[in-house]
């Protein structure tokens, strides 16, 4: 069966390069796409979508206000997080609402598809990168005497 995908990110051009990364992939179509926070929601609610890939910084609504809509009326949608933005509070905000992954835009095609996979079975998956923000962040908060430096 395959599994309905909504790209939503205000970047046409990274709309276009995701649905290339997914087009020779048998499991996945994108069947929607929206530019804005609320017109992501509008397809939520009129369609049958299987997973969102969601970016964060967007105009009307924005990826936590989207996140939230989601945690809210439709709590079993997976949801991966695709986003520029690689600090903790960012990344354990969207995991807190509900998101089964979180990915850099620099992501390899292999992390992308391991990372949607296990959404799309109601597991979670993070990349590597974000496991180990996460666990500085941790790690600084159980030994606050050694400094740890955060991404910006």
């Amino acid at each position: 069966m395959t599994s309905k995908i909504m790209i939503v990110d205000n970047h046409f051009i990274i709309r276009e390069g995701i649905k290339l990364i997914f087009e020779g992939h048998s499991d996945y179509d994108v069947a929607y796409e929206a530019a804005d926070g609320d017109e992501a929601i509008d397809i939520i609610k009129q369609s049958q979508v299987d997973l969102v890939l969601l970016d964060i910084k967007m105009p009307k609504k924005d990826g936590f206000e989207v996140m939230s809509f989601i945690h809210d009326h439709f709590p079993d949608l997976p949801v991966v997080v695709l986003s520029t933005f690689d600090n903790v509070v960012n990344i354990q905000r969207m995991l807190k609402l509900g998101a089964k992954g979180y990915l850099l835009k620099d992501a390899s095609t292999e992390t992308i598809f391991t990372t949607v996979d296990s959404a799309i079975t109601g597991n979670m998956v993070l990349q590597n990168q974000i496991s180990e923000i996460l666990f500085s962040q941790n790690y600084a908060e159980k030994r606050p005497e050694e400094k740890i430096e955060e991404s910006a």
